[in-house]
């Protein structure tokens, strides 16, 4: 029992298709790969070294990975000039459990007598669509993008947040850009009193103005709220990327298994 304890704490390989078999010792690899970042859809090139101890030969060699989304989001409100508004997101996910991806038949004539191990150079697949898929630079706001992109009920929860932090000057810039309201129509939303430490006077809307005020502010578009005039952009943004996390492995006739460190390779 305490032998069988040992072996399942120092465990290091993957649980997955892995073989541990007391008295048998794995195939030794080496993996390398020349570039951590590839185009999705292409291949990529790797270079491996493996040899076995003891009397087993080598039956197969296969590469696995996981692939690991990760989605950032921005979206911020440029009108604003007392704060800066925005909502940003970065979140990850595992859409893709660790499998096989390539199988690979072994040939002793891949034996290199200066390294002492067998030499694997070649390269295994990646999919098209795990290609980075970016909304940026917008300038016309798409509406099925967008809900394709972000969550339902995003915008509501945008505009409503904003709200709540919003002062009379912000209301004001807000408005008025929007041609929502005149300067003229807007004063009569607001009031003010006397700030007896600075001596100026401190600005307000009325209560009795405040659901008027918010109606209108419904009213307003999310997008029209999320647009700079001066870079004539749409301030939204969204990017969706892959990260692969590899295994070189290598079988023995016992179907013992050697794997190496774990790779992780950017898709673009």
């Amino acid at each position: 029992m305490l032998m069988a304890s040992l072996l399942v704490g120092c465990e290091i390989n993957d649980p997955i298709d892995n073989v541990v078999r007391v008295g048998q010792v794995a195939p030794h690899v080496y993996w390398e790969l020349p570039s951590s970042s590839v185009a999705a859809g292409s291949s990529v090139p790797f270079y491996a070294q493996y040899y076995t101890v003891g009397d087993a030969k080598i039956d197969r060699l296969e590469v696995w990975y996981d692939v690991n989304e990760n989605i950032q989001t921005l979206v911020s409100c440029p009108l604003v000039s007392s704060f800066k508004y925005s909502i940003s997101s970065s979140r990850s996910k595992l859409s893709r459990e660790f499998q096989k991806i390539a199988v690979y038949e072994h040939f002793e004539n891949n034996w290199d007598s200066l390294k002492k191990a067998y030499i694997l150079d070649t390269v295994f697949p990646t999919s098209k669509t795990l290609r980075t898929v970016e909304w940026k630079e917008v300038k016309t706001f798409e509406d099925a993008k967008f809900n394709a992109y972000f969550p339902a009920g995003f915008a509501t929860n945008f505009k409503d947040s904003m709200y709540n932090l919003l002062n009379v000057s912000d209301f004001r810039k807000i408005m008025l850009s929007l041609n929502v309201m005149t300067d003229v129509e807007f004063i009569t939303y607001t009031d003010s009193t006397k700030n007896e430490n600075t001596g100026g006077w401190d600005y307000f809307i009325k209560d009795a103005k405040v659901p008027e005020l918010k109606t209108k502010y419904d009213a307003i578009l999310f997008k029209d709220l999320i647009y700079d005039p001066s870079s004539q952009l749409y301030q939204v943004e969204y990017t969706r990327l892959y990260k692969l996390n590899a295994r070189f492995k290598a079988f023995d006739k016992n179907q013992v298994v050697g794997v190496s460190d774990k790779k992780e390779i950017d898709l673009r």
